[in-house]
């Protein structure tokens, strides 16, 4: 049996609009109860990319210019349950498909994104 996984949980829309400011402000308060960092990482790879956590040794590594070839999403997605590993993939699919590029001026978030965002780091790092 699989023990409750925020991948089986189910998407519920907003029903108003959300201006910009708010949405800032949801992904700040996301952020922080996460403790996510703004610093990223990516592996070549893999081709992931990611948020590490404030204060972990990611951080750290990346912080003093240390090596940091192990991605935490391929270690998470390869230890999943079984019936929970397809669901994995295609999130982390979604994810990088749409935040890869967030640096880019063509970026639009949006409350879609923002759930996307949710899901991804709460299973990254709070399963």
């Amino acid at each position: 049996m699989v023990k409750k996984s925020i991948l089986l949980s189910t998407y519920k829309d907003i029903d108003r609009p959300m201006s910009k400011d708010e949405l800032k402000d949801m992904r700040k308060k996301m952020y922080n109860d996460l403790r996510i960092s703004e610093i990223t990482t990516s592996h070549k790879k893999c081709k992931h990319r990611y948020h590490v956590k404030i204060n972990g040794r990611k951080e750290t590594e990346l912080k003093n210019n240390k090596n940091n070839n192990n991605c935490s999403v391929c270690w998470k997605a390869k230890n999943m349950p079984e019936e929970l590993k397809d669901i994995s993939y295609d999130m982390i699919d979604m994810y990088m498909r749409n935040f890869y590029y967030e640096d880019s001026e063509d970026f639009n978030y949006n409350y879609n994104l923002y759930d996307l965002e949710n899901v991804f780091y709460t299973w990254l790092y709070k399963e």
